[in-house]
């Protein structure tokens, strides 16, 4: 993977990041030959639908409310996409699959399925049979930097990641969380970092305990099942 992959599969993650789907965060970027970003999307309801009615976020009824993140990169370009490239934070289904194709696109990067997935394996291996059909590229993105830490909460039905940095860094980024839960009101007495489990306690007043879980850095590490 060269450099250009990882920032704009980073742009990915990080759009990622504003979807409000409870369990399932998912970015998606469009660019050219020129590196030129065209579009992006996130996996989330259509304009105006309410997005907090609890139901919505759950099976069954989430499949027909959710636009996945690559549908709604491809109907928000105001640009042609002939020739362009997608990179996603999860790998694209057989549907979003017919977009990409029809628009013309030339090129998909995502990380490689869980060919073993019972929900989704079945519509992946349909989406890579029409790329191969079709002409399009499938690249599948591994990280190569192996020295990097992200840190996440972990909440009802989902998480949310707060950092990615390098390892030596790690300490710093507790001393820098300890300062921003006590900038909140919380009055924080010390803090253990548990490295069975990969997580930071924080002892908050005399019983309350908040967590601050960390581990090494892969792309799709947060990307909670669908």
């Amino acid at each position: 993977m060269n450099k250009w992959d990882k920032r704009f599969m980073g742009l990915a993650k990080n759009a990622s990041a504003w979807s409000k789907d409870k369990r399932t965060g998912v970015g998606a970027v469009i660019v050219n030959d020129n590196k030129k970003v065209l579009s992006l999307g996130f996996n989330g309801f259509p304009r105006g639908v309410d997005d907090d009615v609890e139901s919505r976020h759950q099976k069954p009824d989430k499949d027909y409310y959710v636009t996945h993140a690559e549908r709604n990169a491809l109907d928000e370009s105001e640009t042609s996409l002939v020739g362009a490239t997608i990179y996603c934070t999860f790998f694209t289904c057989a549907t979003c699959a017919h977009g990409i194709i029809q628009k013309g696109l030339k090129k998909v990067v995502a990380p490689e399925p869980n060919w073993e997935d019972d929900k989704y394996a079945d519509s992946q291996k349909a989406a890579i049979k029409m790329y191969e059909e079709a002409g399009v590229e499938v690249q599948y993105y591994t990280i190569d930097d192996n020295n990097l830490m992200a840190f996440w909460e972990i909440g009802c039905g989902g998480g949310k990641v707060f950092n990615v940095i390098t390892e030596d860094k790690f300490i710093p980024y507790i001393d820098f969380y300890k300062k921003s839960l006590e900038a909140k009101g919380h009055k924080v007495s010390r803090y253990m970092i548990n490295d069975k489990i990969n997580v930071v306690e924080f002892f908050v007043g005399k019983k309350e305990k908040h967590y601050l879980y960390f581990g090494k850095y892969e792309v799709n590490d947060f990307i909670f099942k669908r």
